[in-house]
């Protein structure tokens, strides 16, 4: 992305270190008595992992910190639409599940059953990263979850690791800008309001809740004086952990 700024000076924003990456991360929690607390109230997670995919049948433990019994997992992370289209999801497991996507509950039957399909409702989607949870919880030994889709064209499959990814924070750095400059994000949906840093020892850090991500923003950037220094034409998109550096091309940077 290259910009004219004020005055005379050209500047790049560029991703140096992305914060998004394969897999989806999975806690596990444990519960004591009666039926497993809907939404992980009260509880704590025991182990954290990363996991290639969602597809898993355990005869014992899943976690050398968690019993084999009374457990709960919680898959927490992205998918990767590249075909635009009408979806529908599906569940195998046995024992409870929910299933989320965007801020969209698709299943929900948080109750214990032997193994069997669950199936969501349609619902469309377009390109690009749609955050997903999945809950899952296990009261006997034996233990199945597994997540699949029915993709556009009616292809039926377990979604495949190359379509899972999570993001390793909530927080985007920007680094190269001199002290004092203030960095602005207007996100282009009413999901977030603006965002401003500070840039302090040539870092800028703008927290992005879990939620709010992917974020798509216009970033403009402002001097001491409060003037403009660069507005870049192109909304960029920020996952937490995002590593964004300012480069110079010509011209005073100051």
């Amino acid at each position: 992305m290259l910009l004219k700024v004020y005055p005379v000076s050209l500047v790049t924003i560029r991703l140096a270190k992305p914060g998004l990456l394969n897999g989806v991360k999975t806690r596990f929690y444990a519960w004591d008595n009666g039926n497993p607390p809907k939404g992980l109230n009260g509880l704590h997670p025991l182990a954290e992992v990363i996991s290639p995919r969602i597809d898993f049948t355990w005869f014992e433990k899943p976690h050398e910190k968690i019993t084999s019994e009374k457990f709960i997992a919680e898959f927490k992370g992205f998918i990767k639409i590249d075909v635009p289209g009408v979806y529908r999801f599906y569940v195998v497991s046995d024992n409870g599940v929910i299933f989320s996507v965007g801020d969209k509950t698709l299943i929900d039957t948080w109750s214990s059953q032997e193994s069997r399909i669950h199936s969501s409702p349609e619902i469309r989607l377009n390109k690009g990263f749609k955050r997903i949870i999945l809950l899952y919880y296990n009261r006997a030994r034996h233990s199945e979850v597994r997540l699949g889709w029915v993709k556009p064209g009616g292809r039926v499959e377990v979604i495949p690791d190359d379509r899972y990814y999570f993001s390793i924070g909530e927080h985007v750095f920007i680094t190269g800008l001199p002290d004092g400059y203030v960095v602005r994000m207007l996100p282009l949906k009413d999901v977030s309001s603006e965002k401003t840093c500070v840039s302090l020892m040539n870092i800028c850090m703008v927290e992005v809740p879990w939620k709010e991500q992917p974020l798509e923003a216009y970033v403009s950037i402002y001097n001491r004086e409060g003037k403009v220094f660069a507005r870049f034409s192109e909304p960029l998109v920020f996952f937490g952990g995002d590593e964004y550096i300012v480069e110079y091309l010509g011209g005073n940077q100051h």
